[in-house]
Order: C-alpha cells, then sequence, then structure tokens
C-alpha cells in the first residue's frame, strides 16, 4: 500500500509539472496566484482551466464593459463639463437649457432601452452593440458644431437612443458568464466605470481647456467632444472581436471548445439559464409576474442628488475656483464612489449577501442630503455633504447582482428587469431635475436635497419587500 501510494504520488508530481510547464505555473507562482486570487478570485480559481477561462473573460468581456462605459459616461456627463467652461456664455444658455439636454438624452434613452433588449435577443451581442457605439460617436462629435441649444437636444435624444443598448446588455453578458461568487465585484466595477469615467472627464476638460481652447479656431469645450469621439471608436472596434455573445451560442475565436464547454458547465452549476428566443406571448409573460415591478425599487429608484454636476454648480456659484479646479474637484467624490462601491462589493461577494450591503450604502448619502437640505451650514461642511453623496453609488450595481441571482431561472427576465429598470431610472431623471434642480436656483435647491432623501428612505423600503416577495417565492 506504501508503494502504490508512493507510486500514486510520483505520478500526481508528474501530472502537476506537465501541467505547470504546459501553463506557465510553478509551485511559487500558484502561492503568488492565491494570495492575488483573495482580492480577485480569477487568480484563485481551482483549476489552471478555470483560471484561464475567468482570466480571458476579464480581459475581453469585463474589460470591454468597463472600457465602453467610461466612453458611454464620458459622452453623457461631458455636457456639464463642457457647460462650465465655456459653453453656457458661448452659447448664452442662461435659463434651464443644461436640464433640457440631460432630459432630451433620457426621453431617447427611456424609448430605446427595452426595443434594444428585444434586439438583443434577435441581434449578436458582438455585432448589435458595437454598432450602436459607433453610432452614437457620430452624433457626439456633431454637438462641437452646435451654434445654438436646439442642435444639442437633438444629437443628446439620438444618442440617448443608442446608448440605452450599452448597460442592460453588457450587465446581462457578464451575468451570462460568472458564477454568484465572482459576480459582485464585476458588476460594481463595471457600474463605478462611471465615476472612472466621470474623474477623467474632469481631467480630460481641464487640459483640453487649458492646453487647446482655441486651437484651429474653436473653443476647449468644443475639443472635448471631438477627442471623446477619437477615443470611442477605436474601443467600438475593438467590441466586434471581444464580446463573445453568450455560452450557448459563442463564437468568438479568442476561446477554444474545451473552454466553451467549461463556461456553459458553469452556468448550469449555479442554475443560470441560457437565453432562448423572446416570443409576443413570453415578452407580456414578464410583465405579468411581481419580479419586474417589484424590483424597480432596489434597483430603479436613482440617487439624484450624487450628480456631479450640482457638485460642478455649487463650486462655480461660491466664485472661489478656477475652471480647472470646478472640473477636477468634484473627481474626489468618483475616487470616494469607486474605493467603497469595490469594498462593499468584495465584501458582498465573500459573504454571499446583498440587500444588506445595499442598505448600508445609503446611509452616508441620506447624511449628505439632510445636510444639504438644511443647507446654514459651515462651507467645509457642504463640501463634506456633497462627497457624502457619492457613497450611493454602491447601492444600484448590488440590486443589479441581486437581480441577476434571483432570476437566474431565466436569461429574458435578466435583460428585460436591467432594461425597465433603466428606463425607469431615466423617467425619473426626465422631469424630477426639472423640477426639484432647477438650473436657475443653484446651488440652493428649495426642493430638491429634500427629495433626494426620501427617494432613499423609498429605496429602502423597496428592498425590504423584495427581499420578502423573493423569499415568499423561494
Amino acid at each position: 500500500m506504501a508503494i502504490e501510494h508512493s507510486i500514486e504520488q510520483t505520478d500526481s508530481n508528474v501530472e502537476t509539472g506537465v501541467v505547470a510547464e504546459k501553463f506557465g505555473t510553478t509551485p511559487s507562482t500558484s502561492k503568488f496566484c492565491n494570495t492575488l486570487g483573495y482580492v480577485w478570485d480569477s487568480f484563485g480559481k481551482p483549476t489552471v482551466e478555470e483560471r484561464v477561462l475567468c482570466l480571458k473573460l476579464d480581459v475581453f468581456v469585463f474589460g470591454y464593459g468597463i472600457l465602453c462605459y467610461i466612453v458611454k459616461t464620458l459622452d453623457t456627463t461631458n455636457i456639464s463639463n463642457a457647460y462650465v467652461s465655456g459653453m453656457k456664455e458661448d452659447l448664452a444658455l442662461y435659463g434651464n437649457e443644461l436640464n433640457l439636454m440631460s432630459t432630451y438624452f433620457t426621453v431617447g434613452y427611456m424609448a430605446g432601452a427595452v426595443p434594444a433588449q428585444i434586439a438583443m435577443n434577435r441581434i449578436r451581442p458582438s455585432i448589435f452593440v458595437p454598432s450602436c457605439q459607433i453610432f452614437w460617436t457620430v452624433f457626439v462629435m456633431i454637438m462641437a458644431k452646435a451654434q445654438s441649444a436646439k442642435l444639442i437636444y437633438g444629437c443628446r435624444f439620438v444618442i440617448g437612443v443608442a446608448e440605452a443598448v450599452l448597460f442592460p446588455s453588457i450587465a446581462w453578458l457578464i451575468g451570462s458568464w460568472y458564477r454568484s461568487e465572482e459576480l459582485g465585484k464585476r458588476i460594481v466595477m463595471f457600474e463605478l466605470a462611471n465615476q472612472i469615467a466621470a474623474m477623467f472627464s474632469g481631467y480630460l476638460q481641464a487640459g483640453v481647456y487649458t492646453s487647446m481652447n482655441g486651437a484651429h479656431g474653436l473653443a476647449g469645450w468644443r475639443w472635448l467632444f471631438i477627442i471623446d469621439g477619437v477615443i470611442s471608436i477605436p474601443i467600438a472596434v475593438f467590441a466586434f472581436f471581444a464580446l463573445p455573445d453568450f455560452p450557448s451560442n459563442t463564437r468568438a475565436l479568442w476561446l477554444t471548445a474545451e473552454q466553451r464547454d467549461l463556461a456553459i458547465r458553469r452556468m448550469l452549476d449555479v442554475g443560470r439559464a441560457q437565453p432562448k428566443p423572446m416570443t409576443v406571448r413570453s415578452f407580456f409573460a414578464m410583465f405579468r409576474n411581481w419580479r419586474l415591478w417589484t424590483y424597480i425599487g432596489p434597483y430603479g429608484i436613482p440617487p439624484i442628488a450624487s450628480s456631479s454636476g450640482y457638485f460642478n454648480l455649487f463650486l462655480k456659484a461660491s466664485g472661489h475656483y478656477t475652471v480647472q479646479q470646478i472640473n477636477i474637484i468634484p473627481t474626489a467624490g468618483n475616487a470616494i464612489s469607486i474605493v467603497y462601491g469595490f469594498a462593499f462589493s468584495w465584501i458582498s461577494d465573500r459573504t454571499g449577501t446583498r440587500w444588506q450591503w445595499i442598505l448600508l450604502s445609503l446611509i452616508p448619502a441620506f447624511v449628505g442630503d439632510i445636510m444639504l437640505a438644511v443647507w446654514t451650514i459651515p462651507f467645509n461642511a457642504k463640501m463634506c455633504a456633497y462627497l457624502l453623496l457619492y457613497a450611493s453609488s454602491a447601492s444600484q450595481p448590488l440590486a443589479l447582482v441581486w437581480g441577476a441571482e434571483t432570476f437566474r431561472d431565466s436569461a429574458e427576465t435578466r435583460g428585460m428587469a436591467i432594461a425597465f429598470g433603466d428606463m425607469c431610472i431615466n423617467a425619473m431623471y426626465a422631469w424630477v431635475p426639472l423640477l426639484a434642480f432647477p438650473t436657475v436656483e443653484a446651488p440652493h435647491y428649495r426642493v430638491g436635497y429634500k427629495l433626494s432623501a426620501a427617494l432613499l428612505v423609498a429605496q429602502a423600503a423597496s428592498v425590504l419587500f423584495f427581499l420578502y416577495m423573493s423569499k415568499r417565492e423561494a
């Protein structure tokens, strides 16, 4: 028996050595990977095959998602940066035009959200998503020629329609390739790419204003739209190769046949269904179920006061800061969102719990809203309150993960829930800022921060109700 055990151990060591030689791993590198795996689970997978698959998914699926969402956010938030960097004065935007620009984008987004998910069920994401990205990028660059607000209104509507495909589609793809214990940090980091983009947009606009204002007869804010477009096109081209569609129908060149089979088995292990062709009957059946309607609260109630645009307007109104500083200072809040979001998602994945961390993430933003609603506080306290608002950014992506796990038996419901939630979010953004945060009242809004605090309370209540409904169904 001892001899047989010795032979088996020798064979095992030889086999391990062959695998290590094949994949470039040694005991020391394995120990290093296990250490890294504690922070990012792709490095700590039990088999080399699964580790390689997850790292490939991180590079292509998750990597493209991050890059594209950064570009999307740049193309969405550049209006606020341009407004405080000369566009207001050049185009004589002294009324509520800034909010209307956001409203036109929001209406377009609402119009495109659900149709985009229906199209995703019929057209491969690897074709549909990058095509939409190229389409909206063209209209971002057209805004550089604007001589009045009217052209920007039209462009913003078209950009909204085209951008509506991105977030639900990439979130759907991520939820179709990663297991539950891998999903939280990736979804949160994917959504927090908008904070990275907001930071980058602030630095970009500050740099453009300093170095390119007046170059070739164009104002710095016009160059911002052009440069955003130049950044976007190569990333869209990369997507035609990077996006693998779904495990059940992928034809990605960077996946081997064995890795495709492993991806399907990984999803079967967690009971996550693959997409099926959507019919008229199945489409309307989703809206007769409790899932979409109760999911609106946890996912679809937006933290409306957390926009850096309101922080920008506060800084501009104070008269203490230069154009560059107005663009850069709010990036501190974006950094808080990234750190806060990753920490909460990492703990959520390690503990396997979601709703508790959603509720906790709402508390700092609620405190910030109350402070700004009171308003008669010192200047530095107001600065602190604006930064606290950014903490709520972890709540929506964690709700997204929670929904993916709750709806794991239906890929179509997963995609539609995200699209429907996004539509509700943008429905609120279409009119709430106009009434609660009118630009002419900036920076002190009579209603805005009170309403934002009330919405956070409503979101917390809806989390508990969704918890009750999901447990009852389970």
